[in-house]
């Protein structure tokens, strides 16, 4: 009597373990802001106008060898 009343008590505890469904995930928090925040921001800052002005000097180079391009055409 008590192996099985102890067999049974074993399987109610394993299916009430596993029926549980996991907690959901957190939500992503915001980092806490610190220090070197405002030294990150100017970081940012200035990549971001350093791929503008890649880009305008990329762009400006195309139309510098579009207009070498053409200018001997121009001259026939």
């Amino acid at each position: 009597m008590r192996t099985s009343l102890a067999v049974l008590l074993a399987l109610v505890l394993a299916v009430a373990g596993c029926a549980r469904e996991p907690p959901p995930p957190a939500p992503a928090a915001k980092p806490a802001p610190t220090v070197f925040d405002p030294l990150v921001q100017s970081e940012d800052r200035a990549r971001a106008v350093e791929r503008t002005v890649q880009e305008q000097d990329a762009a400006a180079r195309r139309q510098i060898a579009a207009a070498e391009g053409a200018a001997p055409e121009a001259q026939r």
